[in-house]
């Protein structure tokens, strides 16, 4: 019975072993994965981004439109402007999420990305001309932060 309880006491400390070892494996695995997932979202928002100023350096109507005075506008290009902005303020909001959940840019980072695109004179891509239209859509923790942070801080 001896050999029988030593082999048992040694099948015991080998599974718990092996479950600790285990365990390390998927704790390794998990912060790669994170990681990995980190590297994805950051290279998104940034094609996100390399692919909304494409789009405007394709299309130098829109250069004009952001350069004219809103009160000159056509309801089409109205439209146009504010589409513009609230498709780069869907951006900001992605951003400011990233953020929020610790995989983006810092606080202070984001906040002077958007300031500096939202007081531009020119070439702000209609975020200033489209807020009230995209803060319509209902107030959420993006839409506060943005204008304590970005327009009135």
């Amino acid at each position: 019975m001896t050999s029988n309880s030593k082999l048992s006491e040694w099948l015991t400390i080998a599974t718990n072993v092996g479950v600790i070892v285990g365990l390390m494996f998927i704790t390794l695995e998990y912060r790669q994965n994170n990681e990995l997932l980190m590297v994805e979202s950051s290279a998104n928002r940034s094609s996100q981004s390399n692919s909304f100023v494409d789009l405007v350096i394709q299309d130098p109507t829109l250069i004009e439109l952001m350069n004219k005075d809103s009160t000159e506008l056509s309801k089409v290009e109205s439209d146009r402007l504010t589409l513009l902005g609230i498709r780069l303020l869907l951006l900001f909001e992605a951003q400011y999420e990233a953020t929020v959940a610790g995989h983006g840019f810092s606080e202070a980072q984001l906040r002077g990305i958007h300031r500096a695109v939202y007081r531009r004179e020119s070439l702000n891509y209609g975020v200033p001309y489209a807020w009230l239209t995209f803060k319509s859509r209902g107030e959420s923790d993006f839409t506060r932060w943005f204008e304590t942070q970005v327009i009135n801080p």
